[in-house]
């Protein structure tokens, strides 16, 4: 590890993290994830976190709903 750089076991951390967090998006309703995708509205997750769009982006899995409906372009 060269100095600066996280560690290893720190990344691993912030993976196991994003990985709840998108586990708790996942089990929204798909119609709320929308509406807060088109107003840029950060989604509550529970226990402190938030998902927030420009900071997390879209979920790949998410990404072919939003397609679908027209909100995200392919």
């Amino acid at each position: 590890m060269t100095p600066g750089q996280p560690s290893s076991r720190l990344l691993a951390s912030r993976r196991l993290r994003r990985a709840s967090r998108e586990d708790s998006l996942a089990n929204l309703p798909s119609a709320e994830l929308a509406k807060a995708y088109v107003t840029g509205e950060d989604v509550y997750l529970g226990q402190g976190r938030w998902w927030r769009w420009k900071r997390d982006g879209i979920p790949g899995w998410l990404a072919p709903f939003l397609q679908e409906t027209g909100l995200l372009e392919a």
